[in-house]
């Protein structure tokens, strides 16, 4: 069994949250992360001896203060700090969220939601840049490579009956990083800030064709074309493929390619502007994603911070 380093001044606010955890975990929303649908690189590596059970919002504020992933500016990090983030990945929210942000200063509630969505949007990212490293290095004649090149086409949703160097050349810019400020952002109004019906119950939080006029209705009715996501790391996942694949997010995808090969930084802001058909708002979306970008300071994040040390999976109470 894999024994976790835990930095000393993380073991007294541990004790109590692993308090929580005891056998009561086993009947927790937990699910296997790695589990997911076909993904050319291997996404999450689920370490079940690794992990921490929380049952609200002050015991998971506690646990990344405990690993120093506090806040410094609007995003947890200011201009002199560190842009090491924990590997702290959060399963799902805990199903008090939606009352608990009613009751917390709305500035801190904004500061929580962000700070446990980076970890997970960094690995999504991560996981696009092995594969995308390997697509850049492909040896053409190596019959695994070409095997492999077709499963990643056919995962990004490219034909694979052309010739290797079209696929290879149009998977280029398919297959990319997303910028960490515009999935926060996005992820903030899709999802009311995580606390959407959708969001606690599905783990889906990008997208409005999954919310509408469904928020906050209780009990949870399944709804006919909904993304269910056993755990939120997976609903990155998808919302990254989606970007990426998808035929609406051309605009997308080239202006990225521009920046990429202009070596400029891959900014929300910029990004933003192409994604007027995210949503039935259009415009009005694409200003409202560009003002929780500038509110929050989240375009510091582009470019500039990555994952340390061990991975710690965050479980939450039913």
């Amino acid at each position: 069994m894999k024994t976790t380093f835990i930095p000393m001044k993380a073991q007294l606010s541990l004790l109590l949250l692993f308090y929580f955890a005891a056998m009561a975990a086993c009947q927790s929303r937990y699910q296997d992360l790695s589990n997911d649908s076909y993904a050319p690189s291997e996404n999450i590596q689920n370490d079940e001896s690794s992990h921490v059970v929380v049952a609200n919002m002050h015991q998971l504020n506690q646990l990344f203060e405990a690993y120093g992933f506090d806040r410094a500016s609007n995003t947890g990090f200011d201009d002199s700090a560190s842009t090491a983030v924990p590997r702290l990945y959060l399963q799902s929210f805990p199903l008090s969220w939606s009352a608990q942000a009613e009751e917390m200063v709305d500035d801190d509630m904004k500061q929580l939601f962000f700070r446990s969505l980076l970890p997970l949007l960094i690995h999504s990212n991560e996981a696009i840049l092995q594969d995308r490293q390997r697509l850049l290095a492909l040896d053409s004649s190596n019959g695994r490579d070409k095997q492999w090149l077709q499963a990643l086409a056919s995962h990004y949703r490219i034909d694979v009956d052309q010739s290797m160097s079209l696929i290879r050349q149009q998977l280029l810019e398919r297959v990319d990083t997303v910028p960490l400020s515009l999935a926060l952002a996005q992820a903030a109004e899709d999802s009311d800030w995580g606390t959407s019906l959708y969001s606690l119950e599905y783990n889906a939080l990008w997208g409005r064709e999954i919310l509408n006029d469904q928020r906050r209705l209780s009990p949870l009715q399944p709804v006919e074309g909904a993304n269910y996501f056993k755990a939120l790391q997976l609903s990155s996942n998808h919302y990254m493929l989606q970007l990426n694949s998808t035929t609406r997010f051309n605009a997308f995808r080239r202006l990225r390619a521009d920046l990429r090969s202009e070596k400029k930084t891959l900014s929300g802001l910029s990004l933003s502007t192409t994604l007027a058909a995210y949503s039935s708002r259009g415009n009005d979306y694409v200003q409202m994603i560009q003002h929780i970008i500038h509110t929050n300071q989240l375009d510091k994040l582009d470019g500039k911070v990555s994952l340390v040390g061990d991975a710690l999976w965050i479980r939450t109470e039913v």
